[in-house]
């Protein structure tokens, strides 16, 4: 796995995922909802071929969450049901077997464009064992990402 301040980075068996932020969705919005969606941008290479997204599929504090999330699967005390958001484009889930893995659902408007409109609402499930991928050092990249597009209004 490799990070830098652009881009968060999985690998796994045949796959990548490079997910980075493009900015704020609303960039003059101030209050809770609308000044923080954040517009995603995914790569993706995967054996079925590659493709790219952008979406606004994660809010800043649902990032801060994220980060929280992946220090939780470093210290081995995963909240398995705790990586989705508000929109479910972008889902990570934890599994321990058979081995100890990050699995990322990709949906809707992040789904590979082979799938179908119907095939699209369950997405595709990509794998990346955690002995390639480092949680603390996502859990860094995705401090990151919060200091350059930080939480914006009261909750």
């Amino acid at each position: 796995m490799r990070t830098d301040r652009s881009a968060m980075r999985l690998t796994g068996e045949g796959i990548e995922l490079s997910l980075g932020i493009v900015g704020y969705q609303f960039p003059d919005a101030i209050d809770y909802w609308d000044g923080n969606w954040l517009i995603i941008e995914g790569i993706v290479t995967h054996p079925q071929g590659s493709w790219r997204f952008q979406d606004a599929c994660l809010t800043s504090f649902e990032l801060g969450q994220l980060a929280e999330w992946f220090d939780s699967i470093a210290r081995a005390d995963p909240d398995a049901d705790s990586g989705y958001f508000t929109e479910p484009c972008l889902e990570f889930r934890y599994a321990s077997e058979p081995e100890p893995a990050i699995h990322v659902i990709l949906a809707h408007e992040c789904a590979p464009p082979w799938l179908n409109r119907v095939e699209r609402n369950d997405g595709v499930v990509l794998r990346f064992l955690l002995s390639a991928n480092n949680p603390r050092e996502l859990a860094a990249v995705a401090r990151l990402f919060l200091e350059r597009f930080p939480v914006r209004g009261a909750a």
